[in-house]
């Protein structure tokens, strides 16, 4: 087992001041304490510095990052150099998540040596929040090479999984991306991997708004 068990959870936020306390309520609430959130603040125009820097008082594991506006992965990548935990996770801003989901998350890998553990993301839409996630002990473990994009239980998305850092050391978002980069990142992890697992689970709540084009507006690079 690796000493620093530390898993980092990266959030970058643009303008998400309707949405964010929601976001950082489920996260600082993980029943996994071992987190490191870094909050990269991505030159936010409404509240969503200071609901940053007012969660940052209270709670000493929070780092507030802000920098010029320059879009989804930029903020991402910012968040990743600042990193230090033996493990990485990433959320955005609108969504949220089970309060379980790291440490079943971290766990599926501690079990199964695998480098990505993923779990099922829940649609949410913001009329119908009611909605009772399904949780299973069912898990997957796959090697790499085997892994079939196309299939129903593929994962497409940077977000609803926890990293070994020894899998994303060297990678890192596409800036020139503005469709696909969590796509093409992911694909970039499991092809530095070795074996992956996921668990059934609907841990990742992905949140749809009115005024997003495709689901979470900042997750699709929609500024």
């Amino acid at each position: 087992m690796e000493k620093n068990q530390t898993v980092s959870l990266i959030i970058p936020i643009y303008n998400k001041e309707k949405y964010l306390k929601r976001c950082l309520d489920s996260v600082v609430n993980q029943t996994y304490r071992e987190l490191e959130i870094l909050l990269v603040d991505d030159g936010s125009t409404d509240a969503s510095r200071s609901i940053c820097e007012e969660y940052a008082k209270r709670d000493t594991r929070i780092k507030v990052i802000p920098k010029e506006n320059g879009g989804v992965s930029s903020a991402r990548n910012l968040g990743m150099e600042h990193s230090t935990g033996t493990y990485l996770a990433f959320a955005d801003p609108d969504d949220f998540i089970h309060l379980e989901f790291v440490e079943r998350l971290k766990n599926l890998l501690e079990q199964t040596g695998a480098e990505i553990a993923y779990c099922k993301l829940l649609d949410i839409w913001e009329n119908r929040m009611g909605i009772t996630p399904k949780i299973t002990e069912t898990t997957h473990v796959w090697e790499t090479k085997r892994y079939d994009w196309f299939a129903q239980w593929a994962h497409t998305v940077a977000c609803g999984a926890v990293y070994r850092r020894s899998c994303v050391k060297e990678i890192r978002f596409d800036q020139d991306l503005k469709v696909g980069e969590d796509t093409f990142f992911l694909a970039q992890c499991i092809k530095k991997a070795s074996k992956i697992t996921s668990q059934e689970s609907e841990l990742y709540f992905y949140c749809h708004q009115d005024e997003s084009v495709t689901q979470c507006s900042y997750f699709s690079g929609k500024l």
